[in-house]
């Protein structure tokens, strides 16, 4: 099994809608006041059929915010250009990964006690914590995260962490599905910038960060992205493809200016300035900054801290 859903983390549960406590049927959580229920999803990996929680809000077809839209479409998109990067998976490719996690979780900063990862996917951030880490909890809105998983053999040498099982949910930052002051930590590394509403998403870790807890950041700062980074950027090939399928001309310089534009899988790109008052407008108090050594410069991680 990959993933699971301990006691403790059923017992920080709340609903995402109006965050009062909900009621655990066999299939489903039901909501005590907006009577929402979340349901378990399962879904297959490889030999055997797992199941989670979906506590995504599903919206009628005939309601879609208009935010959700562009949200989903920008999803379609950074799902395009992940196709090309898996097929180059290596175990070396991902020992470069935990090297430049070290930087951040062993040498700069030191997540313990609960600890809530946005965006978390399949549980990566685990690699680098402590065995007496009280909890840890992922969320991310790829409700079937695991599917392929066991078919990812060099991920699964590199981080073996994932095939202990996960507290996973499907959710989304803008609406925690857990009750307030319940995290020590809140992560949400390379994911701030696919939000659709950024403000919630702070709010909401806010909320469900205990009193001296922190929310932790990672992201790439828009002003410290240059044409040599882009060069980087893996999404580069599968725009690429899509063009010439579509019988369009490429050429590479246009992608020396593909941040913030149309062809852009994020929904935002946020400045150094723009990321520091999105933390001290939504309450938490910056505490540590660190930018990130070569060739990932271009990444700060910033921790916010909410005052008892």
């Amino acid at each position: 099994m990959f993933t699971t859903l301990d006691p403790k983390a059923i017992a920080l549960l709340g609903c995402p809608l109006c965050k009062s406590p909900l009621d655990q049927k066999p299939d489903a959580f039901l909501c005590h006041t907006c009577s929402t229920a979340f349901p378990s999803r399962t879904f297959s990996v490889g030999d055997h059929e797992e199941s989670v929680f979906d506590f995504r809000i599903q919206y009628p077809p005939y309601c879609v915010p208009p935010v959700m839209r562009q949200w989903s479409e920008a999803q379609v998109l950074y799902e395009d250009t992940q196709t090309p990067t898996r097929k180059r998976d290596t175990v070396e490719r991902f020992l470069q990964e935990i090297d430049a996690g070290r930087e951040i979780f062993e040498d700069e900063f030191h997540l313990k006690g609960r600890v809530l990862d946005v965006g978390g996917h399949l549980g990566k951030l685990r690699h680098f914590l402590k065995d007496d880490t009280e909890l840890y909890v992922s969320i991310d809105p790829y409700w079937n995260a695991f599917e392929d998983i066991q078919q990812r053999v060099n991920l699964l040498r590199a981080y073996p962490c994932i095939q202990r099982p996960c507290n996973f949910l499907a959710a989304s930052a803008e609406h925690l599905p857990f009750a307030e002051n319940s995290f020590d930590w809140v992560a949400m590394r390379s994911v701030v910038d696919h939000f659709a509403d950024p403000l919630l998403a702070f709010k909401e870790a806010y909320r469900v960060v205990a009193p001296g807890g922190h929310v932790m950041i990672g992201l790439a700062i828009i002003e410290k992205l240059t044409a040599r980074h882009s060069k980087k950027r893996r999404n580069i090939a599968a725009r690429c493809l899509r063009k010439l399928k579509k019988g369009k001309s490429y050429s590479f310089r246009d992608d020396l200016k593909v941040y913030g534009g149309p062809d852009d899988d994020h929904m935002y790109r946020f400045k150094h300035r723009e990321l520091l008052e999105l933390l001290t407008t939504t309450g938490f108090e910056v505490d540590k900054e660190h930018w990130q050594k070569e060739p990932m410069d271009y990444c700060l991680y910033v921790t916010g801290r909410k005052n008892p």
